[in-house]
């Protein structure tokens, strides 16, 4: 637990800037300190948040007092009915839909022994009711691995298992609809270059920005990941007896992953800073005959994002929650090519060049429910998260929050059915992957891959909760911002 006396990035705060009246620092000239503190932030949040249990926590009393005092205090906690009457299906709505999106991204990788090393880039376009934003980002990441082999008849068998700390930097712009087909021609030589910035291309291309980057954003984290694989070879027969080989006739296999992270984003069109908190899990398996075979996955994100102004004064919560599960289908070839060198000292060796792609049309499912801070809950909302040091060590809702009905046992659920806004959207996603790369194994193995990526985003279906009927509950509606 952090000591309340400090901010997350380790300044001192001052006694009445604790708890409720927490401030967070400007981000003008932050830089390095920033960059480190992000780094700092994630390490922590992994040992906070890995085996939590994933649902809402129980409340303070003192929480739940705050409830009841703005029912009239005493008994039960129930709907807010103010003077006005409760919100209106109207100011319900969520007033931004994403309708679409656009990705491409890719990366290298390289395997020195047990240490793996990687960069990665990605463009993002995503498209609302109202406006566009574009995001570019450029990634690295380092970790250990470890490989366990084995042999059982004509099966070999394999598991494996690596951890890494990961960092990724991106710019994004926001632009008004009737903007963005002038903004992408003149942007479109920088977000072409963007594959090729991690390499450092970019300075040889020598597209420049198209203006200042009204987000600007450093994520730290860090991902765990086992695997288990089995797989029968058939040999390769080689007129030399020095050389021959093995391709994969046929395999198997299975894997889980979960990570964490937490976000740091600048918006310079309001100065307004947002702290985003992530946890994903996930897990595959996946069969093969020689060169195609088909897979089956399921991943689960949960997210809390917390928004404050210039000053600190908290402006908004966010629970995201997205959901994707389904088969695809596969290729990829396999091949282990065994060597003897000439020479007094030679020593035999495999080289393992491999490709490999993937289709995946399923369906993704985003629930977010956003909680606008107004002077009416701004207290009560900043003792939630002083509690749990901003919203640092939060248990994150890997489950959709919905609250769709009264909740008077619990003070956060309570004040999300009465003034929080949610929107359950499905969108049609696909996506293609592909993947070449070579291994070797002489002494110390080692291995190089370059993978690269594209998918789509289309909303299909689109509700929110609207506004609590008769008998308590809210009930969802058709979203018609998304329309």
């Amino acid at each position: 637990m952090i000591d309340d006396r400090y901010g997350l990035m380790g300044e001192r705060v001052p006694p009445k800037e604790v708890g409720a009246h927490r401030r967070w620092h400007d981000d003008r000239g932050s830089g390095t300190i920033e960059f480190q503190g992000v780094l700092v932030v994630a390490a922590l949040l992994i040992g906070a948040v890995v085996g939590s249990v994933v649902v809402f926590p129980e409340y303070t009393q003192a929480a739940l007092c705050r409830i009841t005092d703005v029912v009239g205090g005493g008994g039960d906690c129930a709907v807010d009915v103010t003077a006005d009457g409760p919100p209106t299906d109207e100011q319900l709505q969520p007033p931004v839909c994403m309708l679409a999106q656009t990705s491409e991204g890719g990366g290298v990788g390289v395997d020195i022994g047990f240490v793996k090393l990687g960069a990665d880039w990605g463009l993002q376009v995503t498209e609302f009711n109202d406006e566009y934003h574009a995001r570019v980002t450029n990634g690295a990441s380092g970790g250990v691995q470890a490989e366990a082999k084995g042999k059982g008849g004509v099966v070999d068998v394999s598991a494996s298992a690596s951890a890494e700390l990961t960092y990724q930097h991106g710019d994004a712009w926001i632009v008004p609809r009737d903007e963005w087909p002038e903004f992408e021609r003149n942007a479109k030589d920088y977000f072409d270059q963007s594959g090729w910035r991690w390499l450092g291309a970019g300075s040889w291309w020598g597209a420049s920005e198209p203006r200042p980057p009204d987000v600007t954003s450093h994520e730290g984290g860090g991902r765990a990941q086992v695997a288990a694989n089995a797989k029968v070879d058939r040999d390769i027969e080689a007129a030399d007896p020095k050389r021959g080989g093995r391709i994969t006739a046929a395999g198997a296999s299975a894997q889980a992953s979960g990570s964490v992270s937490v976000k740091r984003e600048r918006n310079a069109q309001d100065d307004s800073v947002t702290w985003t908190y992530t946890m994903t899990g996930s897990a595959s398996a996946e069969a093969s005959v020689v060169v195609v075979g088909g897979s089956a996955q399921v991943s689960r994100e949960g997210s809390l994002s917390v928004k404050r102004d210039a000053s600190g004064a908290l402006l908004e919560i966010t629970f995201d929650t997205v959901a994707r599960g389904g088969v695809s289908g596969t290729m990829g070839l396999d091949v282990e090519l065994d060597k003897t060198g000439s020479g007094r000292h030679a020593a035999p060796h495999t080289t393992s060049p491999s490709f490999s792609g993937g289709r995946d049309s399923n369906d993704v499912v985003v629930t977010t429910t956003v909680l606008e801070i107004t002077n009416e809950n701004r207290e009560f909302v900043e003792e939630w998260l002083a509690v749990r040091d901003g919203g640092f060590d939060a248990a994150l809702p890997m489950s959709p929050v919905i609250p769709s009905s009264p909740s008077p046992e619990d003070a956060m659920l309570q004040e999300l059915y009465e003034r929080g806004k949610t929107s359950r959207n499905v969108y049609e996603a696909t996506d293609t992957s592909s993947s070449a790369g070579v291994g070797v194994s002489a002494g110390v193995g080692g291995g190089f891959e370059v993978n690269g990526n594209t998918g789509t985003r289309q909303v299909a279906e689109a509700h929110f909760l609207g506004s609590p009927r008769a008998n308590g509950e809210r009930p969802f509606l058709p979203h018609t911002k998304c329309d």
